[in-house]
């Protein structure tokens, strides 16, 4: 294993440690109840102290069409349960479908020490049910970037 200023090289196909630029932390993701107007975690991640690019996407779905949906919001926070609007991906103008994905969010993010970071969404309906997030079409991750 040869390092140079936090940087691996190990090979093709090997994996990158714990601390070095290109380390990946992935999210396990399930699906996520959503009540209308109230922000959910869909996913958390625990970043060590560094520098971090984050991506998050995620697909809203339901069991009964809602009769109006105004508003989907998700954002990378690092606040359990609470958007942020530095991040936010929102979309206001959409037609109701059986699915309907939301855009993804990217944040860089540069962190001292340990530090939970939470995917939430929150959406604006009324009437329907069973809406979720989707975890099969969900994904949540970071890259170590220094």
């Amino acid at each position: 294993m040869t390092t140079t200023n936090t940087l691996f090289s190990g090979g093709q196909g090997v994996a990158v440690p714990t601390g070095y630029v290109g380390e990946t932390i992935a999210a396990s993701l399930s699906n996520t109840a959503l009540t209308s107007a109230t922000t959910a975690n869909i996913g958390t991640i625990s970043l060590t102290a560094g520098v971090w690019v984050l991506y998050a996407k995620t697909q809203i779905q339901f069991t009964v069409q809602p009769a109006t949906w105004t508003d989907i919001n998700v954002s990378i926070s690092t606040t359990s349960a609470t958007g942020d609007s530095t991040n936010n991906c929102r979309l206001t103008s959409f037609s109701i479908t059986s699915f309907n994905s939301v855009g993804t969010c990217v944040k860089y993010l540069n962190v001292s020490t340990t530090t939970s970071v939470y995917f939430t969404a929150v959406t604006t309906y009324t009437g329907g049910s069973g809406l979720s997030s989707t975890a099969a079409a969900s994904q949540f991750f970071a890259i170590r970037i220094a």
